[in-house]
């Protein structure tokens, strides 16, 4: 377990009401992908506009990762860094070297112009390495090198409604 969602998903800003495209009961989320901020995600990982999220506590759209994969690959991703003077991403198939997934998908949903969130956005809906008060989940609490225990307790007692906590296993 290294994720902790804070409130209730369900309930959340995070998914748009259900409609009959949908194929989950929740309906599906309101942004292609959005994880916790990650400002550790140095500027060599970030994209073109500065995005930069964590998958690991993350909300993804199935229907928008397919066409990622389906129409962006992994040198497109580097010719589009490349092209705005950005170094490119270790990626080497044949040595099993590849792009961390959600550096890849963050990528390519940028290039394909889906719309991401807003910093602001991604610590409201999670956060690993820098402290949101307010925010919705918590990833990574247990590398021991991202928020301090003060941190983390403030957070998992800030909410005495919220005593039922979802555990993610990684």
């Amino acid at each position: 377990v290294d994720a902790l969602l804070l409130r209730p998903l369900a309930a959340s800003r995070w998914l748009l009401p259900s409609d009959s495209s949908d194929s989950g009961a929740f309906g599906r989320p309101r942004y292609p992908f959005i994880g916790a901020y990650a400002p550790g995600v140095g500027a060599d990982m970030r994209t073109p506009r500065g995005v930069g999220m964590n998958g690991g506590l993350s909300l993804r759209s199935p229907a928008a990762m397919l066409k990622c994969l389906a129409e962006i690959s992994p040198e497109k991703v580097n010719a589009y860094r490349h092209s705005h003077k950005l170094p490119v991403l270790p990626y080497d198939p044949a040595n099993q070297i590849y792009f961390m997934e959600d550096v890849y998908y963050y990528h390519a949903l940028e290039m394909l112009n889906f719309p991401l969130p807003s910093i602001q956005e991604q610590l409201e809906f999670s956060v690993q390495a820098s402290f949101y008060k307010d925010t919705g989940g918590l990833h990574g609490y247990d590398k021991g090198w991202y928020l301090t225990t003060a941190q983390i307790a403030l957070l998992l007692h800030r909410d005495q409604e919220y005593t039922n906590l979802t555990y993610i296993k990684d």
